[in-house]
């Protein structure tokens, strides 16, 4: 693939004729693509749990992170400029529990789930009591002055 500067996918499923994923099975390349990268079942196999929900479970992981750092994102400046936090404390808490059942959904599957960035670790800690939240950076405040 790299000596023809090409993704490896479109020497298994070239885009310019029609694909034979399974024997007998013609089908557009691009619905062969995406089979092959877990976004689709093929339409004539038989329906059952090929690793495609898993796939998207993936996909979805990367998704709520990516959230997650836009919150945290947004409530650093909220908090920088004197603004409403609540929203983005609250898009923060959403993100963090749908992150926890994503990876725990991966988990039950045997699955390992994606490395999180150090300020989401948190939300692996495995207890029944709610996991700590991460210390956000402090907004500079004004220095006060101690008793002279």
């Amino acid at each position: 693939a790299a000596a023809l500067e090409v993704p490896p996918v479109r020497l298994v499923f070239p885009l310019e004729h029609t694909a034979e994923p399974l024997p007998g099975v013609q089908i557009e390349p691009w619905a062969a693509i995406e089979w092959f990268n877990g976004q689709q079942q093929l339409v004539s196999a038989p329906q059952r749990d090929d690793g495609t929900q898993l796939l998207k479970r993936y996909r979805e992981h990367q998704h709520q992170v990516d959230q997650w750092r836009n919150f945290r994102a947004r409530l650093l400046s909220a908090r920088a400029a004197g603004g409403e936090v609540e929203p983005w404390e609250n898009g923060l808490h959403q993100t963090e529990t749908w992150l926890t059942m994503l990876r725990s959904e991966m988990r039950q599957h045997n699955a390992v789930p994606p490395r999180l960035p150090q300020d989401l670790a948190h939300v692996d800690f495995a207890s029944t009591d709610p996991p700590p939240t991460p210390a956000l950076p402090p907004v500079d405040e004004p220095q006060k002055e101690g008793p002279s």
